[in-house]
């Protein structure tokens, strides 16, 4: 997570992701929400909107307009701009009193639960554009989790694995189902983990994670796992998630170019002949320029690239044996 609506900064620095073990007590009263096969849900934390802001709510409500859209919302918190066509969902203060609790409610089960009515969730930070409709079929393809490629060192073009979670798919009964496993089975299961856990940094925190799991009561082995995890959410559903749950799915990194970009957009405007994603995180403070032009693009009557989001490959991130 790195925009609850407050602003945005051209560097990027290492965050204190560290929490009190356990965290928060769930909402109460309960929120009521509905169901169906798809929600928006935009975590804001701040009363009024910047024009960037608005302008992302702007696409949001342009190529989304029939799916239902929550505002999820610290206790207290008045807004000051024009919600009607949301439902607002109210959490404790706590939970998103800054990155590091946002963080964590993000791998705990109860932010889950709230949107168990719905098959899958479109997380949607406000340093988000969604450029085009057609996020009911990246649900069709069924995958637990899915958000734009990370780009590695090993060259401009390097796609290392999927993916940032401020523009992202979450399969609802997956992420209940990894967040409430006693499962844990130590194969690197997606090449993208063969890659992540290659050196020592990451396999120290995978073991330090489960020998405090294992130490700890209370829960699922998984949710005790996430409770003292202190690395990005997304790092978590798109490394870690996969050792609790057989049945967890990831698309390939250069498939998720069709979903979203988030750094380096122009060389995966590159990657993908011309045509742009579904969505893209961090616009304006990765590449601004470079989606102002994209956004007037898409203001013209005729494009000769293809439609936002549509790519002709289905595959899924290979498991390895």
């Amino acid at each position: 997570m790195d925009h609850m609506g407050k602003g945005s900064s051209s560097k990027t620095v290492k965050r204190d992701l560290s929490v009190a073990y356990g965290f928060v007590d769930p909402p109460d009263p309960w929120p009521s929400t509905g169901s169906g096969d798809l929600a928006v849900v935009v975590p804001l934390a701040v009363a009024a909107l910047t024009e960037d802001e608005r302008l992302s709510l702007d696409r949001l409500r342009r190529n989304a307009s029939g799916i239902p859209r929550y505002l999820v919302v610290p206790d207290g918190l008045e807004l000051k701009f024009d919600h009607a066509d949301f439902s607002v969902v109210r959490v404790p203060a706590i939970a998103m009193a800054g990155i590091a609790a946002y963080n964590r409610m993000m791998i705990t089960p109860w932010f889950y639960r709230l949107f168990a009515g719905y098959r899958y969730i479109l997380l949607y930070q406000l340093d988000c554009l969604l450029l085009g409709n057609s996020v009911g079929r990246w649900c069709e393809r069924d995958w637990s989790y899915v958000g734009a490629p990370w780009f590695g060192n090993r060259g401009p073009d390097d796609l290392k694995s999927v993916g940032n979670g401020g523009f992202s798919l979450r399969r609802i009964d997956h992420m209940l189902a990894v967040l409430g496993s006693d499962r844990f089975a130590p194969q690197f299961r997606f090449a993208q983990q063969r890659r992540h856990f290659s050196g020592w940094k990451h396999l120290k925190v995978l073991a330090n994670g489960l020998i405090r799991a294992w130490c700890n009561g209370g829960g699922s082995l998984a949710s005790r796992f996430a409770a003292s995890f202190e690395r990005p959410e997304d790092e978590f559903w798109s490394q870690y998630a996969p050792f609790f749950m057989a049945g967890y799915s990831l698309p390939t990194p250069r498939e998720a170019l069709g979903f979203a970009f988030e750094d380096r957009p122009r060389i995966a405007f590159d990657l993908t002949a011309g045509r742009l994603p579904l969505g893209c995180h961090a616009w304006s403070r990765m590449d601004r320029h470079f989606w102002l032009e994209r956004l007037a693009d898409l203001e013209q009557p005729a494009r000769t690239t293809g439609a936002a989001g549509e790519i002709d490959a289905c595959e899924r991130e290979p498991a390895l044996s």
